[in-house]
């Protein structure tokens, strides 16, 4: 190593170390990258910064650095995954057990630890039997979970008096009910991922962990969310929702069908400093419940599915008191009778200066004009919408948009126009699941920045007329 590239790492060792868990050759996802560092408290608020901000600086300077490289970035700077080069993995992998920061436990490393003390521990496969012998395993602050350990999860959570990180998002078998029934008992516990694992429930001891601050249920099998939820008064990220099985035809990544939002608990308005809360289904809420969301004024990221006529006012409600800080809304109808057409259609009926994103999953009638004044809005995609032609205008009126993606059902005519003129910033154009599609036409002037058109499950004669050259077609 080059005596430049030495005193990098000594200026950048931490950040560039936290890398050195993931597995070789992974796309990382950046969200996670970022709300772990937060709840390991490697990142905290400096003057007139959040800690997220903070987080969000160091990762940005790392890849300025070029020790990481952003799998896809935006035209704002901001992307969902990132990669390291396996060489640069290496690399940080004996540093940071060097400096007994972490070390990874599987299939391709030694079972003889240097060290007896390790922050953070990493097991990627079957050949850590000698973790608890050589691993002071109690004063663990980070355990991520890839391949199956020798010793039961069960086990090993019991061990850990101390850790702040626990993540299953990754693992390559089911984390399972008795797997998690004395995560309670982990006092210090910050951060919880247990996404895609098989639960059905959550233990009532969740309440137990006053230090929690990120909980990630999704794409298990919860319908409901215990009451206990209300007592973890620093939560700032709630996110749930049930992988469900159905005979949709559409079963890809884009389709809205494999998901369903989990029940609201009573008490919702203590988790007085959360940021992110998805997706919850209000429908059978009483009026009540769906009022006290309006409480939660530092809401960034909300969810919400099973929107139907009866609920439709609360939730305008509830969606004004909130609109000033939310950057990114999911609104979905109730699958068997439920609607969007009731939601505020007026200009002036919603004001949300700060939203990037906004997704709609259901029929709609109308597309609401408040949507057109959202000055910062980068990323709109719908589904079920069944829109047609003329509801294109108030899209138009979006100069910022980046981003549409007009999926499942969300257009129902058999021509698709871009006037003259229009959609000037947009940069990709995803159309999927659009049986009726015909014919994609772009007039002259329109949408001059495309880059990327994708098109998926539809027509195979579905023809494109008027795309810029350098636009990309991606079948």
């Amino acid at each position: 190593m080059s005596p430049e590239d030495k005193e990098d790492f000594q200026d950048l060792d931490l950040d560039s170390l936290k890398f050195s868990i993931f597995p070789e050759d992974s796309n990382i996802n950046v969200a996670t990258v970022l709300r772990r560092w937060v709840a390991k408290g490697l990142v905290r608020e400096m003057t007139g910064m959040s800690a997220e901000a903070v987080a969000i600086r160091y990762l940005f300077e790392l890849f300025d650095r070029n020790l990481i490289k952003a799998t896809k970035l935006t035209r704002n700077r901001s992307c969902k995954t990132c990669w390291i080069h396996p060489m640069m993995r290496d690399i940080l992998v004996m540093i940071a057990q060097e400096e007994k920061f972490s070390t990874t436990v599987g299939k391709n490393r030694s079972i003889i630890l240097p060290a007896k003390r390790f922050r953070h521990v990493t097991l990627d496969g079957r050949n850590d039997r000698a973790l608890v012998k050589s691993v002071d395993i109690s004063g663990i602050r980070s355990l991520t979970v890839f391949s199956e350990p020798s010793e039961s999860i069960a086990s090993l959570i019991c061990s850990l008096k101390t850790v702040r990180v626990l993540d299953f998002s990754n693992a390559s078998f089911p984390i399972t009910q008795q797997d998690i029934h004395h995560i309670g008992d982990l006092c210090h516990l910050r951060y919880l991922n247990l996404s895609e694992s098989s639960i059905c429930e959550l233990p009532s001891s969740i309440g137990m962990l006053p230090f929690l601050q990120l909980l990630n249920v999704r794409k298990t099998q919860i319908r409901s969310l215990p009451s206990e939820i209300t007592r973890l008064e620093r939560l700032q990220i709630l996110s749930a929702n049930r992988k469900i099985e159905d005979s949709c035809h559409c079963r890809n990544r884009h389709c809205s069908c494999n998901s369903e939002g989990v029940t609201i608990p009573k008490g919702i308005e203590n988790l007085e400093n959360i940021e992110g809360l998805e997706v919850l289904d209000v429908k059978g809420c009483t009026h009540s419940t769906v009022k006290d969301l309006g409480k939660l004024t530092r809401l960034k990221y909300l969810g919400l599915t099973g929107l139907t006529k009866k609920n439709s006012e609360e939730v305008s409600d509830a969606l004004k008191k909130l609109s000033p800080s939310l950057i990114y809304l999911y609104l979905a109808a109730c699958r068997k009778n439920g609607t969007l057409c009731c939601l505020p259609t007026a200009k002036g009926s919603l004001e949300f200066p700060r939203l990037e994103t906004i997704k709609l999953d259901g029929h709609i009638g109308t597309m609401p004009e408040w949507i057109s004044r959202s000055l910062t809005l980068s990323v709109v995609k719908l589904h079920r919408t069944r829109l047609q032609q003329n509801n294109m205008r108030t899209l138009e009126g979006i100069h910022s948009l980046i981003t549409l993606a007009l999926l499942d059902s969300s257009y129902v005519d058999e021509e698709l126009v871009f006037n003259s003129g229009t959609f000037r910033g947009l940069q990709r154009l995803e159309l999927v699941g659009l049986p009726n599609l015909e014919a994609v036409r772009f007039q002259e002037k329109a949408v001059q920045r495309l880059q990327e058109i994708s098109i998926q499950s539809c027509r195979l004669s579905l023809r494109v007329h008027g795309a810029r050259p350098c636009a990309r077609l991606v079948n």
